[in-house]
Order: structure tokens, then C-alpha cells, then sequence
């Protein structure tokens, strides 16, 4: 199984503020509970981009 995580960050953010809140998002508790029996990808979703849905 796997799941793929998408995190919307929106605004005026540096490219290391933007790194960090991904790492904070990688150890969320839901995150680390899905990630016992799953495969978890998480990626930087960007507004208006199109999606291969």
C-alpha cells in the first residue's frame, strides 16, 4: 500500500522555512501511525498546479 501526501504552504516562506515544516509534517503523529504498515510519501503541493489525479 502506499499513500501519497500532498502539503499546501502558502505564502511568503523562505526555501528553508519550507524544508522545515515538511520535516515537522513527516513526524506528525497520524504520519508516524500510518507509517507502521504503509508507505507514506510526502511532497510539496503547489497552488494552481495541475495534478495527475
Amino acid at each position: 500500500d502506499h499513500i501519497e501526501r500532498r502539503v499546501l504552504l502558502e505564502g511568503p516562506l523562505s526555501d528553508e522555512q519550507r524544508e522545515r515544516l515538511m520535516e515537522i509534517a513527516d513526524r506528525c503523529p497520524v504520519h508516524r501511525t500510518l507509517e507502521a504498515g504503509v508507505d507514506v510519501t510526502t511532497v510539496e503541493d503547489v497552488p494552481g498546479a495541475a495534478r495527475g489525479d
